[in-house]
């Protein structure tokens, strides 16, 4: 919290102010970064486009995508704003994912597989565990093993 208000330009004290410790902060930027990436997904109309949507926007914005998704699954219901915009995403990729005529939990793991096929690459792409050349290089990877 010192680190930010002096990166700010603010006494530290002046953050307490707004959030109760460094917890309420990281939800806080988590809730918007899901928010940003809610709106980012809402022009996708299929897989293919919500994958490159999803990717893009970990990619432009590392930090914030690292904060998301570094919030342990049960922060998600103790913090309104972050629940609502976790919320926006789940509807913006059920929109986009979800076959009609399937049931709610076929529609779930269809979504969660792009999720974790996603993420997981992501992951190892930031970690430095990949034969990757530039983010531009490796999203047009991770886009063809995802639709050989």
């Amino acid at each position: 919290m010192r680190t930010l208000a002096e990166t700010l330009g603010v006494g530290h004290r002046a953050l307490y102010n707004h959030f109760a410790d460094r917890e309420a902060l990281l939800a806080a930027i988590a809730a918007e970064g899901f928010a940003r990436l809610a709106e980012s997904l809402g022009t996708a109309q299929d897989e293919r486009s919500h994958l490159r949507a999803y990717i893009d926007f970990a990619l432009k914005h590392p930090g914030l995508y690292a904060v998301m998704m570094e919030r342990p699954y049960a922060s998600f219901n103790d913090d309104a704003a972050l629940s609502a915009a976790v919320d926006e995403v789940i509807a913006a990729s059920l929109h986009a994912i979800a076959r009609d005529g399937d049931d709610p939990d076929t529609q779930r793991r269809d979504v969660m597989r792009v999720w974790m096929l996603a993420h997981g690459g992501l992951a190892l792409h930031r970690a430095g565990a990949l034969k990757m050349r530039s983010d531009a290089s490796f999203a047009e990877e991770l886009m063809r093993i995802a639709f050989r």
